[in-house]
């Protein structure tokens, strides 16, 4: 009788010692597949968050890239503009100093012309 029920006992420990390694088993592996689990969720909202970013260091330097192409082309604009008004403004200066000149020529030459000739009216009186 006595040992009836303690091959009871022990096959009962057994049993309970098993469902206890059983159950630590299935907790081990449901931890397991859980971290398994947050690491795929880390890496894929990793994957996303490095997606956004990039797509949004890419807009950022598109932007960057046409603010300096309109500022190079307002600044060759700008430049082309200056050139063309400092062109008009020397032509305008250029044709008045020519003119100017000219004149100053025409005058001494014709001074020059009236002192010859009152030069040679000199000599023929004398």
């Amino acid at each position: 009788m006595m040992m009836m029920i303690t091959i009871k006992i022990i096959i009962i420990i057994i049993i309970i010692i098993i469902i206890i390694i059983i159950i630590i088993i299935i907790i081990i592996i449901t931890i397991i597949i859980i971290i398994i689990m947050i690491i795929i969720i880390i890496i894929i909202i990793i994957r996303k968050i490095l997606i956004i970013i990039i797509i949004i260091i890419i807009i950022i330097i598109i932007i960057i890239i046409i603010i300096i192409i309109i500022i190079i082309i307002i600044i060759i604009i700008i430049i082309i503009i200056k050139i063309k008004i400092n062109r008009e403004k020397k032509k305008k200066k250029k044709k008045k100093k020519k003119k100017r000149r000219r004149r100053r020529r025409r005058r001494r030459g014709r001074r020059r012309k009236k002192e010859e000739e009152k030069e040679k009216e000199e000599e023929e009186e004398e």
